[in-house]
């Protein structure tokens, strides 16, 4: 999806590289940043992840390998979330795999596996990814015609960086008050030892070469992911959407179909029966039910968290 997503946008990419792109000359006040600080931006984030996994052991090959499945990995959830707005970008795939089906772990060597499976917290799966978030918190502000955009990723840098202090107090504040096995459930446990086993399987018997199996159906689903973007972008009654057969390797579908299925029955009602103009006018309602869903789910986490100490309902397991 990451690949068509990137071919679909090819002209505009190249009109930004040869100074014809709109902010080529000079920047726009209802735009974010310029081309240029962004391509700034992402060069040097790519440079410190490089030179920080180099300094951990990591070889820069594997580092370029995993980070660069990583990011298609987030166009694809991005523009999964920018087209159907799926709510849970839960993938049973993350770049260590990928790279296993393609070379196999002896490849890697001791040093990589080690920096590999200790960057496993951040791509075990996700639930919330940055990039989805980032860009509904950018179409938000257009959409109220914030004024002078160029302030909004400072803002979102500051709140990043006080968030992931405030996470990591937080998290050392739990641990030693409660203790990670006794007094915590969920991902704070799942990821120390899903980390570690899977270090462990690699070094006592590493795959070596590639995986014909796992790369032929890797194979098979590109294939299909693009006839049906390729078929969708023709034909505007093509009824299957790409992003669909992507989510349906999700866990999360296993709670969320349904929900689903009820939503797409009441807008397909509406727009039969009422049009796109009944269609709007019920789309606040819709939109105060999700509100209220995550009003009382708030509400119980601070009565559960601060005055009863105990759990409670929660909207998420």
């Amino acid at each position: 999806m990451a690949i068509v997503a990137l071919w679909a946008s090819r002209r505009h990419f190249v009109s930004i590289i040869k100074g014809k792109g709109r902010e080529s000359k000079q920047g726009y006040a209802d735009e974010p940043m310029s081309y240029r600080s962004a391509a700034l931006g992402l060069l040097g984030g790519i440079i410190f992840l490089i030179l920080f996994s180099g300094y951990a052991g990591m070889s820069a090959w594997v580092a370029f390998a995993l980070f660069g499945i990583y990011f298609m990995l987030s166009i694809a959830m991005t523009r999964v979330r920018e087209e159907l707005g799926a709510p849970h970008e839960i993938y049973f795939v993350n770049p260590q795999e990928i790279m296993n089906a393609a070379i196999g772990t002896k490849a890697l060597g001791p040093a990589n596996m080690a920096v590999v499976c200790g960057y496993y917290w951040w791509n075990r799966c996700y639930r919330n990814h940055q990039m989805p978030v980032q860009l509904e918190a950018f179409k938000m502000a257009e959409t109220i015609h914030l004024r002078n955009m160029r302030r909004f990723p400072v803002v979102i840098l500051i709140a990043g960086f006080f968030s992931i202090l405030m996470g990591f107090w937080i998290g050392l504040d739990l641990y030693y008050r409660e203790g990670a096995a006794a007094g915590l459930q969920g991902g704070h446990t799942w990821v120390g030892w899903e980390t570690f086993d899977r270090l462990q399987r690699w070094l006592i018997s590493p795959s070596s070469g590639p995986d014909s199996i796992r790369l032929s159906f890797m194979g098979i689903g590109f294939a299909l992911i693009t006839l049906m973007m390729f078929l969708r972008m023709r034909f505007f009654w093509w009824p299957l959407h790409p992003a669909g057969y992507a989510l349906a390797i999700s866990y999360a579908m296993e709670y969320y179909w349904f929900a689903f299925l009820i939503s797409w029955l009441i807008k397909w009602v509406i727009l039969k029966f009422g049009g796109i103009s009944n269609h709007r006018k019920a789309t606040p309602f819709f939109l105060g039910v999700i509100l209220g869903d995550y009003t009382m789910g708030s509400i119980w986490s601070i009565i559960g968290a601060g005055i009863l100490h105990a759990p409670v309902y929660r909207m998420f397991y």
